[in-house]
């Protein structure tokens, strides 16, 4: 699917949310991952402020996706995607594999 179509849930297919691009934060994933895994980069020392900005990411991102639920929930797009539910399109939607 081309970049910004429109893909059945309503909103473009890859590469961002809600028109947003997403491309910064998934490259900030792959430095963080390629730092980590560098042999060159043995003497980066992990702290506790690390592990917790982390898990302070994940929990705006999961608050986001609680958000994006709701939206979905309100807009009642499981009815235009032909689900029996917001859970139901929700798990096929995150079953998807794709992201």
């Amino acid at each position: 699917m081309p970049s910004g179509a429109v893909s059945r849930g309503g909103s473009p297919s890859r590469g961002s949310v809600v028109g947003v691009p997403t491309g910064v934060v998934h490259a900030l994933v792959d430095q963080v991952q390629a730092r980590l895994a560098d042999p060159a980069a043995a003497g980066v020392v992990v702290g506790a402020a690390d592990v917790g900005e982390v898990e302070r990411i994940a929990r705006r991102v999961e608050a986001l996706r609680l958000a994006l639920v709701a939206r979905a929930d309100r807009q009642q797009v499981h009815r235009r995607t032909g689900h029996s539910s917001t859970s139901a399109w929700v798990a096929s939607a995150t079953r998807s594999g794709e992201g």
